[in-house]
């Protein structure tokens, strides 16, 4: 009994954690793309210098955003828009993402371990 109830604890944490994860990214994409905007949060929280506030909106919409942060690596799609974060490159194991556009697709690319440097 208590193992069936620790399995079912573990499936809805897991299941929840997931679906955050997915649904943060989603929403991130979405914000950006549905406000034509790369920095899409009210004015209090970052002020704009509206000088230059015209560099930061995008509009048409991109075939690819990358957002290039401490996050993990990820790519989700929303409005026929690709938003990536390749992620940190030396904390990934040389991982990078490379985007085609005559085929719309990002392929995961990673260098090889076996060079040996003596």
């Amino acid at each position: 009994m208590f193992v069936y109830i620790l399995y079912i604890y573990i499936y809805i944490y897991i299941y929840i954690y997931i679906d955050i994860y997915i649904y943060h990214k989603f929403q991130f994409a979405k914000a950006i793309i549905s406000q034509s905007h790369l920095t899409p949060v009210p004015l209090q929280v970052v002020p704009v210098y509206w000088k230059y506030d015209h560099a930061l909106q995008i509009f048409p919409t991109p075939d690819l955003i990358v957002i290039a942060d401490n996050f993990e690596t990820y790519t989700t799609n929303y409005s026929d828009c690709y938003v990536i974060n390749p992620g940190m490159f030396a904390k990934n194991n040389f991982s990078f993402q490379s985007y085609v556009p005559a085929i719309n697709q990002i392929q995961d690319c990673q260098l090889p371990n076996d060079i040996n440097v003596t």
